[in-house]
């Protein structure tokens, strides 16, 4: 079931191209306020914002409210560690 909707996501991130988002923790932001620089952090910052707050809400309540906290890339980490902590209990 989470790989179903971790699946999910990540096809309706890839449509929005921010998909991205989840492939690592948003960077620091840039030492000197170069434009380009800056602009690319505030982008990534903003499509995690909107990816977190889709994944958010497309969970129930029970996900919600142990991940509200995390951010989209935080938040895929944590759903994966729980799907192979779930395949590791169903094995035995």
């Amino acid at each position: 079931m989470v790989i179903m909707v971790i699946n999910s996501f990540i096809f309706e991130f890839a449509v929005w191209k921010k998909a991205y988002v989840l492939e690592g923790p948003i960077p620091e932001a840039p030492a000197a306020n170069t434009g380009v620089a800056r602009r690319t952090w505030e982008k990534h910052v903003n499509d995690s914002q909107d990816v977190t707050y889709l994944m958010l809400a497309l969970m129930i309540p029970e996900l919600q409210k142990n991940l509200e906290n995390l951010g989209a890339y935080e938040m895929s980490e944590q759903l994966k560690d729980m799907l192979q902590q779930q395949a590791r209990l169903e094995r035995f």
